[in-house]
Formats: C-alpha cells, sequence, structure tokens
C-alpha cells in the first residue's frame, strides 16, 4: 500500500472519531463519605465518574413509617464565583412515592428507574433489600453550554419506624464534594432524558 494512502487513512480515521465525539457536562464527585446506622439501614454507593454508572443497595433491617430527605449545599461557578446557588430543602420519599399514583411523570420515572432494580411501592417502607444498578446518569450534548462548576452536599436520611415511638432518627448521613466538567465523549448513552417525546417544529 501506497504510504501517502496509509497516512491519509489514519488521518481520516483520527478526525472522524474528533468530529464524532459530543460534549456534555458530567457530574463527577471528587470525594464523598458516606454513613448509615446499620440498625435501620445498611447502604452502599458505587460510581465510576468514567462510564458513568451508579450502583446503589439499601438494605432496610426495620419497617420505616415515614422516611424524610434533607439535603443541603452549595454550586458555584468554577470560573465565576457570581454563579452562586446553595440550598436547604427536605422532602417525603412517602409522598414520592405516593407521585407514581397520580402523576403520568412519576409512574414514567418510577417505572424508568425500576428496570434497573427494585424500588418500595409505597409507605410503610418494608424490610428488604432496594436499589438500583448500572443506572446511566441522564446526559445531554445540551449541557455542555452550562457553566462548570464545583459542588459539595450533605444529604440525611430521616427515619421514624414502625417500633411504637414516634421518635425521628436519622439513619442515613452523606457527604459529597465534586465538580461538573464539560468533557468530550464518543457517544452520549441513552438516559431518561431521551425518552421524553421531543415536539417537532410545525411548518
Amino acid at each position: 500500500m501506497d504510504i501517502t494512502i496509509l497516512i491519509c487513512l489514519i488521518l481520516g480515521t483520527f478526525f472522524t472519531n474528533i468530529a464524532s465525539a459530543e460534549k456534555i457536562l458530567r457530574y463527577m464527585p471528587t470525594e464523598y463519605k458516606l454513613w448509615s446506622d446499620n440498625v435501620v439501614l445498611n447502604y452502599t454507593f458505587s460510581m465510576d465518574p468514567n462510564v458513568p454508572y451508579v450502583n446503589v443497595t439499601a438494605k432496610v433491617l426495620q419497617e420505616i413509617k415515614q422516611l424524610d430527605i434533607h439535603a443541603t449545599g452549595a454550586i458555584v461557578g468554577k470560573n465565576d464565583p457570581s454563579y452562586f446557588f446553595s440550598y436547604n430543602t427536605t422532602y417525603s420519599v412517602c409522598d414520592l412515592l405516593a407521585w407514581k399514583s397520580s402523576s403520568p411523570i412519576g409512574m414514567f420515572v418510577f417505572q424508568y428507574i425500576k428496570e434497573y432494580g427494585s424500588l418500595p411501592d409505597s409507605c410503610p417502607i418494608a424490610k428488604g433489600e432496594y436499589g438500583f444498578h448500572n443506572i446511566w446518569l441522564p446526559e445531554d450534548p445540551l449541557t455542555a453550554t452550562l457553566p462548570e462548576i464545583d459542588f459539595n452536599v450533605n444529604i440525611q436520611a430521616i427515619a421514624t419506624t414502625v417500633d411504637g415511638s414516634a421518635v425521628k432518627k436519622v439513619i442515613l448521613n452523606d457527604f459529597w464534594k465534586g465538580e461538573g466538567r464539560v468533557i468530550d465523549v464518543p457517544t452520549v448513552k441513552k438516559s431518561v432524558l431521551s425518552y421524553i417525546p421531543k415536539v417537532s417544529a410545525m411548518g
């Protein structure tokens, strides 16, 4: 084979791969500390930020009557500190589980997650093992236009157990630090966002 043709083929393959790459904003944890009480909940988490698949296993050791999630944290722009957002919110997991029965969107999200594992159907949450494995975090090329960020978050799970008392107890307490960075990926894997119907332009 002529050396010129060989070089053209190599360069053509190289530039084709570059052209086919997509830019996306990927959120990647750089540090996290996980804690669960191992009395009501035994919890594990793993993630490969280069993929990024997420694996979560939650073993409920006592029946949970009510479960709330409390999240606090902050987001700040890497290149613009004035791009700042902080949050402090609490929501009911029981209300979210009930949401699937009252909203088509809730049912859609619930069914999507159940393809990768198991979730409790409602409260009280029975003893057993729940979680999802090899679920792909939602990504889309449109996110590449968003600013790169650093973030931190503290997530607590607060449970009321079915043991005759109404005392709330913290059963999970996680601290996360990470970043959202624009990177090139060969392909954008389909995620839950890709299943939302697109509205075609009229005309």
